[in-house]
């Protein structure tokens, strides 16, 4: 496993390299289009989601407007029917890595019918989200071994952070810019000792349940890292705010409960320092990932880019777990899944899509 984790990483690196500036063009072209939108609105299922909130920081420092990162159903049916009717200064970007998502599309088309700008970030030109939306934003995929999901998840964080440099300022601008150009060799040396800890940790913590924990831009990377989890070894998992933690899981029975604490040092180390104290004394397994950037990085832009590191030791973690558990990913969608629309009966794809007027006719 490790050959292929060592090749995939490295395809992941070469993928950042040379997607950037295709990311770039793409992010300025809307830019200039829609110079100065006063709200942004992101949302996707599944990694698409995770992806849009670990954006949510940079794009909120870079553009200094206000920006919500929603679970499809939070917006299609929640949010944007709230909205007034003609809500020109809101950009609504719609995730999904497929295009067919249902719930997704349903947002991106109850966006349209208020007036709203709509962007589809997806890997398929010639899907219905993308024929859906006013813009699409889109890269071409690598083919990695790490897992499914990754791609497309680092592909949505490369066009968000590219939307974000087209929107900041100047001096942003060339603050984003430097620590992209840096970060594929930045991420070269710390990722594959990443990768051994997830493995090693994987090998001695117990099985049956484990909690990733994060905050900021790292709690979307515990979601990430539990989702590939549940995804590659069929194990329970699940992601916890740093905060949440302290008043929840701090309170669970199994004193031996595997937890992997993701962190870029940013803005809640305090908590984090207290909540590992918490963890040892109750005889918690516990593996923290640090994301450092490089020595001469700023702290908030070190956070900020943390979503492009802080999948390594999950990802490892869970593919060590696929293997000793023997599963195959996504259950081999067998037990009554089906491959169909990527979950069969869940109806991912086909799920009933709402108008916005059926919508507000809801009680």
């Amino acid at each position: 496993m490790q050959n292929n984790l060592a090749e995939s990483v490295s395809e992941y690196l070469e993928f950042l390299e040379r997607s950037w500036e295709p990311a770039l063009e793409q992010a300025a072209g809307l830019a200039a289009q829609f110079p100065a939108p006063k709200e942004f609105l992101l949302f996707g299922s599944g990694d698409s989601h995770f992806a849009a909130l670990g954006l949510s920081m940079l794009l909120g420092r870079a553009t200094r407007t206000q920006v919500l990162a929603a679970r499809a159903m939070d917006a299609a049916r929640y949010i944007l029917p709230a909205m007034h009717q003609s809500s020109s200064d809101v950009l609504a970007f719609g995730f999904s890595v497929s295009g067919e998502v249902a719930r997704t599309i349903e947002g991106i088309e109850v966006a349209n019918t208020l007036g709203i700008h709509t962007v589809a970030v997806t890997s398929s030109t010639q899907s219905t989200l993308a024929s859906t939306a006013d813009t699409v934003l889109s890269l071409d995929l690598p083919a990695l071994q790490i897992g499914p999901g990754l791609p497309g998840y680092s592909a949505a964080l490369l066009l968000g952070t590219a939307i974000g440099h087209a929107y900041a300022s100047p001096t942003f601008q060339k603050k984003i810019m430097e620590l992209v150009l840096e970060l594929p060799a930045v991420l070269s040396d710390w990722v594959p000792d990443q990768i051994a800890r997830g493995e090693s940790f994987a090998q001695t913590a117990q099985s049956g349940g484990t909690v990733f924990v994060g905050c900021g831009p790292a709690y979307a990377s515990a979601l990430f890292g539990a989702a590939k989890l549940i995804e590659f070894a069929g194990e329970y998992a699940w992601a916890q705010d740093i905060e949440e933690w302290c008043h929840l899981e701090y309170f669970c029975a199994e004193p031996a409960m595997p937890t992997i604490v993701l962190s870029s040092g940013g803005r809640g180390r305090t908590r984090e320092e207290e909540m590992l104290v918490a963890a040892k004394a109750l005889g918690r397994q516990v593996l923290t990932s640090r994301w450092n950037g490089a020595p001469h990085w700023p702290q908030d832009l070190r956070e900020m880019l943390s979503p492009f590191a802080l999948w390594a030791a999950p990802a490892a973690f869970a593919l060590k777990r696929r293997t000793d558990l023997g599963q195959e990913p996504f259950r081999g969608f067998g037990g009554g899944r089906s491959q169909a629309e990527g979950g069969g009966v869940s109806r991912i794809r086909s799920s009933q899509r709402l108008s916005l007027n059926e919508l507000r006719l809801l009680p």
